[in-house]
């Protein structure tokens, strides 16, 4: 799958459930965040899933602040998961982000807070690397 069929995907299901969405965000407290099922079809979450590294090759970051297993230098593994990635940096992606989140204005990789697709929280003196990514439910970081 090209990394726009993706954005295809991920731009229906955000449009179908923006209001409830941006109401969810509004109102989920300290940490604001907001849950989507089903964000891809099944077949493609699966494809995807189905793309990542074993757990043996990849590096694990562990701190009491996290834990988890990182991928990065995404030209290592399988396209599709650079596919996958580079699909949620969709401006039309990020646009609608932008509006549930109530954004005035934002480009990709603007902002690190916790639209959910990662666990991490970053400090702004770290520098981007290459993006490192887990599934639907799992952590997607520019940190890693």
């Amino acid at each position: 799958m090209h990394r726009t069929e993706l954005a295809d995907l991920i731009v229906a299901r955000l449009g179908a459930e923006k209001q409830r969405m941006a109401h969810d965000w509004q109102g989920s407290g300290a940490i604001r965040h907001v849950v989507i099922d089903d964000l891809l079809p099944p077949a493609a979450a699966h494809e995807i899933r189905a793309a990542f590294p074993r757990a043996e090759t990849m590096s694990i970051k562990k701190s009491l602040r996290e834990l988890k297993y990182v991928a990065a230098q995404m030209g290592r593994y399988h396209a599709l998961l650079g596919e996958a990635v580079y699909a949620f940096q969709d401006p039309r992606v990020v646009q609608l982000v932008g509006e549930i989140k109530a954004w005035v204005s934002r480009k990709p990789a603007d902002d690190h807070d916790q639209f959910h697709v990662s666990s991490f929280r970053g400090r702004p003196e770290q520098k981007p690397r290459d993006w490192c990514c887990v599934p639907a439910s799992a952590s997607c970081s520019p940190w890693a």
